[in-house]
């Protein structure tokens, strides 16, 4: 019979995990050996969910399976198998995900962590009503990429840690040739919600705007309409991006920067392997986002829902792999506490400049209903790049819907 684990103790202010207390190792207790704990993780960690499967062999009798899955649909996933009672014992949820299952209800807390050097944004992030529902292995920020070859070029500078928006649409303009070439890709698509919304978030805060204040959405106030309009005017004004922009997402404009048809484009460290790989010819670097190096804090954090079958062996799992040491040597992503970016990868020149930009990140709204409200800003957004409607239109109907998912008027 297995004792109570005592999973975590907080001890000088740091998390630090306690030994665990078992009669008869892992096993189950029935003689048909040990456990399985079951893991599901974006579709990415194919290929590395084999190698952390055997790590956790080497030095644990419980059996680790870990299931990947494609983003799209993820979450509507994820909901289905916990409301149906047959979740994974451990699920990976990004900064959006977390507080909409735990305001209704599906994840369990964990008692008694402490932030300790964990993402300060990403820890929040997986806070609902004073209670901690993730723990975060992955930490980051948005950021500029950009061509090094097309603005040598084209005679401009490259980005400073203090230029401002406006240097940034002029940079955008000079290197822009209509139809071959663009200096910026934004993202449109309604199919790729938080591709778009990552983009405008950080020039939103830069202008002074918000978009949830004292419970209430705000995006009709005049900062935050400067905002959406200088996000809007580079389709439909400047021609910094390309045409069919609304229909476009960050994998889309992935394939234009690597061609070599696209000079800057919004993203995070997830982008650094892909270029390493896929964009070889050209050089690039990363620039913290102008007008005050606001960024979009994001990640990913371990959860785990109501009704999983083994709560004990995921906690267990998840103290395993957030371990300094173990998580710097098998996330595939940029580590989501401080003391795992020691050695390499992470402590390369460009992974440095984008936790440097972490310090000045700050989260999308952190409620429940986040995810739907995103959803309607996306749509009013598309009718303001095709000119279905005005700026100021299309503000006013996503603050009045989105204060009415609220609950207030």
């Amino acid at each position: 019979m297995m004792a109570k684990k005592l999973w975590i103790l907080l001890i000088a202010g740091m998390l630090v995990p306690a030994a665990s207390v078992f009669s008869g190792g892992s096993s189950d207790g029935s003689g048909k050996g040990p456990k399985t704990v079951t893991v599901w993780m974006g579709a990415w960690w194919k290929d590395q969910a084999p190698v952390i499967e055997k790590a956790y062999a080497e030095t644990h009798d419980t059996i680790l399976k870990i299931e990947t899955y494609p983003y799209d649909g993820y979450i509507e996933k994820i909901t289905t198998a916990i409301v149906g009672n047959v979740p994974p014992d451990a699920v990976a949820l990004d900064d959006g995900m977390l507080n909409p299952l735990a305001g209704k209800n599906l994840l369990q807390p964990f008692p008694g962590v402490a932030r300790a050097d964990f993402s300060s944004g990403m820890w929040d992030a997986g806070m609902y009503q004073g209670k901690q529902y993730g723990i975060p292995y992955r930490s980051d920020a948005t950021g500029i990429f950009y061509n090094m070859d097309i603005f040598d070029a084209a005679g401009i500078p490259y980005p400073t840690n203090d230029w401002t928006w406006d240097e940034f649409l002029q940079m955008a303009k000079a290197v822009t040739i209509p139809g071959e070439r663009y200096g910026y890709g934004v993202a449109g698509s309604a199919a790729a919600a938080s591709d778009g919304i990552d983009q405008l978030l950080p020039i939103i805060w830069s202008y002074g705007g918000e978009v949830i204040r004292d419970g209430r959405c705000v995006l009709d106030e005049p900062e935050a309409i400067a905002a959406i309009q200088f996000w809007i005017d580079l389709v439909r004004v400047h021609g910094v991006s390309p045409q069919g922009s609304v229909n476009y997402d960050t994998k889309d404009y992935i394939e234009f920067f690597i061609s070599g048809r696209l000079a800057m484009i919004e993203g995070a460290s997830n982008l650094v392997p892909t270029f390493k790989e896929n964009a070889k010819n050209i050089r690039w670097d990363f620039a913290s986002n102008p007008g005050g190096n606001f960024a979009r804090s994001s990640g990913y954090s371990f959860a785990v829902p109501v009704g999983a079958k083994n709560s004990d062996g995921a906690r267990e799992f998840i103290e395993w792999f957030t371990q300094p040491d173990n998580l710097s040597r098998l996330t595939i992503r940029m580590p989501g506490r401080s003391s795992a970016t020691t050695s390499a990868p992470w402590n390369e020149p460009i992974y440095k400049k984008i936790l440097k930009a972490t310090e000045t990140t700050r989260n999308q709204p952190i409620i429940p209903e986040w995810v739907e409200i995103r959803t309607v800003i996306i749509r009013q957004l598309q009718r303001a790049m095709t000119g279905e409607a005005t700026v100021k239109e299309a503000a006013r109907i996503m603050t009045d819907s989105a204060n009415a998912i609220l609950g207030v008027k």
